[in-house]
This record gives structure tokens, C-alpha cells and sequence, in this order.
């Protein structure tokens, strides 16, 4: 399968995508103990946010997919989860985090 030009391309997108993603879940833990100041419960909110972010995204998809083709609905997620990581890797402040975490992965 991997023999042809698209399933490769398609395999090398995931990897990319998943790399790069990680870093969010990875990084939770410290974000909620170093930036936040908090313990296990903002650990917890911040992992809800990615729930409820994740719910958010099964609600709206079938809309998006009636107006939009697959290609326009994946390329826009792509760009609003990079657009969510630039504002809590840029942010000086806490409070758009748990709200770009909730971004990023409604998607």
C-alpha cells in the first residue's frame, strides 16, 4: 500500500501532524504545575478543555462537511490548531490558555 505516491504522502502528513500535536498533551502537566501554579485540578481543566474541545468538533463537523470539502475542512483545522499552539507558546500571560487548548483540538 505504501508503494503508492498518495498513501505515502498521507502516512508522512500523519506523522508530521501527530509530532507536532503531542507537544500539547506532553506539555499539559507542565504547563498546569509552571505556568498556572496549579496542581492536579488545573491538570484536570486543562485535560476537560481538550474533552470539551473534542465534543465541540464532533457537533460541527457534520455541518462543515455539508458546506466544505474534505481538503478545506482539513487544511482549516490544520491552521487553527497552529494559530492555537502560536498563542500559548507566545501568550505572557495565563489566560488564553485553557481557551487555546480548547481550540486546538475542536477541530
Amino acid at each position: 500500500m505504501l508503494f503508492f505516491p498518495v498513501a505515502r504522502w498521507l502516512v508522512l502528513l500523519g506523522v508530521v501532524f501527530t509530532t507536532f500535536a503531542s507537544a500539547v498533551w506532553a506539555l499539559l502537566a507542565v504547563v498546569a504545575n509552571q505556568d498556572l501554579h496549579k496542581g492536579a485540578m488545573a491538570y484536570g481543566v486543562l485535560n476537560g478543555c481538550l474533552g470539551a474541545g473534542a465534543a465541540l468538533g464532533v457537533f460541527t463537523l457534520p455541518r462543515l462537511r455539508r458546506k466544505f470539502s474534505a481538503d478545506i475542512i482539513t487544511v482549516g483545522a490544520t491552521l487553527i490548531f497552529v494559530c492555537s499552539l502560536l498563542v500559548l507558546a507566545l501568550s505572557r500571560t495565563t489566560a488564553p490558555r485553557p481557551l487555546g487548548k480548547l481550540s486546538a483540538v475542536g477541530r
